[in-house]
């Protein structure tokens, strides 16, 4: 015979195909937004012969039979904006590209809510339990990650010479774009933080936001008072510039180190400060950023990720 309209033959192929994302759903889950029009034999996401296509489909309500999107979509539903694909949640997770990710996920690797899901367009919702080889996996969106860079590794994503700091976790997050908020010294040691979320190193750095940054400083001469009530009242570098007041105190190193804490960050600002003084730094390790102090027991070359807390802490919260 002659075709059906397309709200019958929706209905009809969810009859005999009977399953969304695995799970016996009513044929009344197919039915599409454009209902009305349907009814007159122009429906807006299967068109006047059939289906149109997936993504069509989608916006309008209406799902390819077969197709696995989680839950089944409602008349009129818009997509969740919370619920992300399995593939997309996968790659994130475990660092693989999307191709990968379907790949694992098509050989049965990854499990939802206790069963395994070969579909790699399934519909995570928010809450799911979403595992591989027995280990619940977390999509992050961004990630922070405390390092502590040692000496002849320059602070920059790429370098056509020298080691970056982001080389030297690209081994464990090999998907990431990530950079270090902020900056420091090929020859300084210590605390640089390193992300992929712009808006959060861009927070750091504003020179509105004054967050603190906390210094290790050795000398060639000892720590005079000069210096301190200098750093208190705003240094003027040898090229006019007037640097915010900053906090100069004695180390716990002997008479030639200081403990520095700046609240602007200026090319080799802490060297320049000093050196108006005729004081030459000797050795320049950060120990914090905010209210976050680098982790002692990671030592050179070291790095872990931050925790929610311990992110707040760095802008104060």
């Amino acid at each position: 015979g002659g075709r059906m309209p397309c709200l019958r033959q929706a209905r009809a192929l969810g009859r005999r195909k009977g399953m969304v994302n695995g799970c016996h759903a009513s044929p009344e889950a197919y039915k599409p937004a454009g209902a009305a029009q349907a009814r007159k034999g122009r429906c807006p996401a299967f068109g006047r012969r059939g289906l149109r296509g997936k993504g069509k489909a989608r916006r309008m309500g209406v799902m390819r039979p077969g197709t696995c999107t989680g839950t089944a979509p409602q008349a009129g539903q818009k997509k969740e904006g919370a619920a992300v694909r399995l593939d997309k949640f996968t790659a994130k997770a475990l660092g693989l590209s999307r191709s990968e990710a379907r790949a694992a996920i098509r050989a049965g690797q990854i499990w939802m809510d206790g069963a395994v899901c070969r579909a790699p367009d399934a519909r995570v919702p928010e809450g799911a339990a979403v595992s591989h080889a027995g280990r619940l996996l977390c999509a992050k969106e961004f990630v922070y990650i405390m390092l502590d860079k040692p000496k002849g590794v320059v602070s920059a994503a790429e370098d056509e010479r020298d080691t970056t700091v982001v080389d030297l976790v690209r081994g464990e997050y090999p998907r990431r774009s990530l950079f270090p908020a902020g900056r420091l010294d090929k020859t300084s040691t210590g605390f640089v933080l390193l992300t992929d979320d712009g808006p959060f190193a861009h927070d750091i750095l504003a020179p509105g936001r004054h967050v603190e940054k906390v210094y290790s400083v050795l000398l060639d001469t000892p720590l005079t008072q000069e210096m301190i009530s200098g750093f208190e009242a705003g240094v003027c570098l040898a090229d006019g510039s007037r640097m915010l007041p900053a906090l100069a105190r004695p180390g716990a190193q002997g008479p030639c180190s200081a403990e520095v804490v700046l609240r602007q960050g200026v090319y080799h600002q802490i060297k320049r400060m000093f050196g108006v003084y005729g004081a030459g730094v000797r050795e320049l390790r950060r120990t914090a950023i905010g209210g976050l102090a680098l982790d002692a027991a990671l030592g050179p070359g070291g790095f872990r990720e931050l925790s929610p807390a311990e992110v707040a802490r760095i802008l104060g919260g």
